[in-house]
């Protein structure tokens, strides 16, 4: 009888360790998919930013052609 008692609790404990061990998976994994998505975030920051450098380039070059056709003329 205390013997069949005592395995319940430690079936119990068992399944009370099961749960808090996937709590602390799935945890782990909203984590990562967290960084991973402040990652890509990151990422296309600088893809914009890297644009943007590209746009002003552009810019300052059609400005100097400007420049270089109005000392032509």
């Amino acid at each position: 009888m205390m013997l069949l008692m005592l395995l319940q609790l430690l079936l119990q404990l068992l399944v009370l360790l099961q749960q808090l061990l996937l709590l602390l998976l799935l945890l782990l994994l909203q984590l990562l998919l967290l960084q991973l998505l402040l990652l890509l975030l990151l990422l296309l920051l600088l893809l914009l930013l890297l644009l943007l450098l590209l746009l002003l380039l552009l810019l300052l070059l059609l400005q100097l052609l400007q420049l270089l056709q109005l000392l032509l003329l």
